[in-house]
């Protein structure tokens, strides 16, 4: 038996990606319901949508771990957690976070130079565009929603794309003084 999974769960649409980009997809038994990328995902079972999902059909599919990105998931992790299911459960604040959670994600699956590699021309993409950014004559205004009900805002790794991007996010403070997605919550339009 290897000491890698080899059979995966994502609770979370852009985790088939980067399992793609590992060269590890195949490992994938189950996927978000919001999943829409990439293609080659769309032929893999969906066993949950992202804030509720029944445990008994996640765990049907035998999974060795179960991924998560979102403290919207919180009681649904605890519940797999519950029933003696691995799960791995990120929740990433920052762009850098992203990058860390790639890399644990590839030794996790025994990908780590791939991971390496990723992460590398993620940068390197990301240093394109903030150099065309600075070109820009001007700098939009950018609200990015992260839940719809209750209305959240300010996620501090989006925030960091839409300032790399040359834009502001009209909530990056409320990412700056620490807020937690509970402290953002937008109630009637009021940052």
């Amino acid at each position: 038996m290897s000491r890698y999974p080899a059979r995966i769960v994502t609770l979370a649409a852009e985790v088939p990606a980067i399992l793609e980009e590992l060269g590890t997809l195949d490992r994938v038994v189950g996927i978000s319901a919001y999943t829409t990328y990439p293609e080659a995902a769309l032929n893999i079972p969906k066993v949950s949508g992202f804030e509720h999902g029944s445990v008994d059909r996640i765990l049907s599919v035998e999974p060795d771990l179960i991924i998560a990105t979102s403290p919207v998931q919180q009681q649904l992790v605890a519940q797999l957690g519950q029933r003696g299911a691995a799960v791995l459960h990120f929740h990433p604040h920052r762009l850098t976070d992203l990058f860390d959670h790639i890399r644990i994600l590839a030794s996790l699956v025994d990908a780590r130079k791939r991971g390496d590699t990723l992460v590398a021309r993620l940068k390197s993409d990301i240093l394109s565009v903030e150099s065309v950014a600075k070109t820009l004559p001007r700098r939009p205004r950018a609200y990015f929603e992260e839940w719809m009900a209750p209305l959240m805002s300010g996620v501090g790794w989006v925030s960091d794309l839409i300032e790399i991007a040359g834009g502001t996010d009209v909530f990056r403070e409320r990412i700056l003084e620490g807020h937690s997605a509970k402290d953002r919550v937008v109630a009637r339009g009021v940052g």
